[in-house]
Parts: structure tokens; sequence; C-alpha cells
């Protein structure tokens, strides 16, 4: 099947919901996720996170913290899935198998920093009186900070302590606190633990492809996390099995993967809002994609030095009526919001949406 660019751009912004808003409430903050899959996690934030900026994008009246209200605790965990991510509860069933762990993981020599007794002592705090903040359970020492090819790591012994239990899924993130803190329990406490009968496999390229609607079968960052599965035959059994489908898209190279259900939604008509996208948004996973399709190149130079980057440190792309519009760069100060440079692509601009567009944003952060 070989579809039109126009239907590749309408399947990516359908599935990924960018062309309509409801109203933000916390609850609806969950249908996002749960719409998305998950939604790629980032700590900097100079106006919103790529998480809040995920959700503000989809919802109208999106309020800074909204994601994180207490009131969602027990509705969410992180966990590797393209990246660190924010995942639904409903999916912590298919993480409690030992496949799921990046391939990296048991090699990394920092995990040795942190004893055993270290670790056991950290897990039975948790058990005994979790959920607790790192902070509260910062009382174990220092360790040697490992180099992350020039990034320092941490050299609390709790930060690897946690790294450790957090990944073996022996704890988790639960949710946060009234100061935006992640919370650590046993997941025992909170979610479904036994683990899925299906293969993690099967569920995570179903899963990735929901989260963005259409997947290169092309090596690529995309494919984080699932290298393996990639090459190992779990795309053609999944294709001969018709729970998943080859495409290719006109004029562009290669072969997509999607499904029958998102191929048979109706295409939504883009409301009048412009969207600013966190720039790890479910929509811009597959940059090659990008560029084909919706003729927009966008890369997010915020770890390149300074005297590479062709944009800015922290640039995101704006979205209007289905077409990548500008790109912009903004900063949360005193007096506000402010915009430090606005770049217009070479297609009408709406100036009137771009002013109602940067007025939602600065009242979300206020």
């Amino acid at each position: 099947m070989k579809l039109t660019k126009k239907q590749a751009r309408n399947i990516v912004l359908t599935a990924t919901g960018l062309m309509s808003r409801s109203r933000a409430t916390p609850a609806a903050t969950m249908r996002v996720l749960q719409s998305l899959s998950a939604i790629q996690l980032d700590p900097l934030d100079p106006f919103l996170t790529n998480a809040e900026l995920a959700v503000a994008a989809r919802l109208f009246g999106y309020k800074k913290g909204m994601l994180f209200d207490p009131v969602n605790n027990g509705h969410y965990f992180e966990q590797w899935f393209k990246e660190r991510c924010l995942l639904p509860a409903e999916s912590f069933s298919h993480y409690t198998k030992l496949e799921f762990k990046p391939g990296w993981w048991k090699s990394v020599s920092y995990l040795q920093s942190v004893s055993e007794e270290t670790v056991d002592r950290v897990l039975q705090t948790i058990i005994d009186a979790g959920p607790l903040t790192r902070k509260e359970l910062d009382i174990f020492g220092n360790v040697v900070p490992h180099d992350w090819s020039g990034w320092t790591g941490t050299s609390k012994a709790i930060g690897v302590a946690l790294e450790v239990l957090w990944t073996d899924c022996r704890i988790t993130v639960v949710g946060r606190n009234e100061k935006g803190k992640r919370l650590y329990d046993i997941p025992e406490r909170h979610f479904d633990v036994q683990a899925d009968d299906s293969p993690y496999a099967h569920w995570a390229i179903e899963q990735r492809i929901q989260a963005c609607g259409l997947i290169s079968t092309n090596a690529g960052p995309i494919w984080r996390t699932l290298r393996k599965e990639r090459t190992s035959g779990v795309v053609d059994e999944l294709v001969a099995q018709k729970r998943i489908l080859k495409v290719q898209i006109e004029d562009t190279p290669g072969t997509f993967l999607t499904t029958q259900e998102i191929l048979d939604a109706e295409p939504q008509k883009p409301d009048s809002h412009m969207r600013v996208l966190g720039p790890l948004d479910n929509a811009l996973w597959d940059r090659k994609l990008l560029a084909r399709v919706f003729d927009f190149d966008y890369v997010w130079e915020v770890y390149k030095p300074a005297s590479k980057r062709l944009w800015g440190w922290y640039v995101v792309p704006l979205l209007y009526k289905g077409a990548f519009v500008g790109r912009v760069e903004m900063q949360k100060t005193k007096q506000g919001l402010t915009v430090k440079n606005l770049w217009r692509e070479k297609k009408p601009f709406p100036e009137k949406a771009w002013e109602r567009c940067f007025q939602r944003i600065e009242k979300s952060i206020l």
C-alpha cells in the first residue's frame, strides 16, 4: 500500500492528537498519556518541560504542574520506552519481564560503584516507609561519580541505588509530591505487577507505532531500546498476523509500519490554534519523516556547542493547521515569558494565531 504525503501527514497528526484540543484537567492529561502510550521526559525547563509541552499542545488551558498533580499519582510510572518516558499505569505489567531492559544496562560500570548492601537497605527503607522522595532517602553517603563521555554522573550513593532498583522495576516512580519531586515506591502498592502473557517485543513494537502513527523500518533513533527487536523477525511475524502493516509513502524512500486501526481512523480537521511542540514530541520522533513528509528540517540543538548551532539552545517548532510554520526560542523570566527569537518558515504565518498561542503559553506558566 502506498500513501500520499497528505495521507501520511494526517496519520501522524491524527494518531498523535495534534489536530484538535479538549479542555485541560489533571484527568485529561492522563487521557493524553494513554492515547500517546508514552511521553518522553527531559528535565530542562526554560518555560515548560518537554512532557508538559506535549500535553499543553493537546489540551486547551493547560497550567504548569497539571500533568504531575498529586491526584494523578498511581496513574502513571516512569521507565525506558524510547528514552526515559512517562507511561500509563496499565502498561506496567509489560515491564516485569527481564527482556525489556536496555542492552547497555548491565555493562555500565557505575552500577558497581554502590554495594549490594546499600541497594538492599534502600529497597527495605522504601518497602517500610514508601512512597518517598530522593531527598527523604539521601542518607547513604557518596560514590565516585561516573563519567558519561564528559557528563559527570551523580556522586550520591542513593542516586545510583535508585537507578539500579528503578531499572530492575523493583521500585518505580509512582507520582510527584506537592513540590513536583518524584515519589519512589514498590510497584506492588500501586500497579498490576503480574507479567502480561504476550511477548514484550510484540507489545513494545505495537506501542511504538501507536505513539507516533508511522515508524520507518530502517534503523534509527526511533528504534532506540528496540534495535534487536527490529531485526529479530518480530516485525515480520506481526505483519503476518496482520497486527501491523507495512506501507510506503510517495517520494519517500523506505517502508513504514502502521496499524489498520490507525489507517481506518477518520482524519481530523485541524482547529485554528497554533501549537508550540516540545523538542521531543512524539510527532517529531522520526526527523527524516518530518523532513520528507512535512518539509520541515528540525534538530534539537540543546546539546550542541554554541558555535555549531544553526538556531539556538532550546528552539521548538510551531504547528498550525497541520503545517510547521516556524520555530521559536522562549525563556521564562521574572517579568513573564520572553521571546528570544522567532523564525517564520517560507509559508503563510498567521500572526494573530501566534499572538494567541504565546498568550496561552504565558498564562500556563504564571
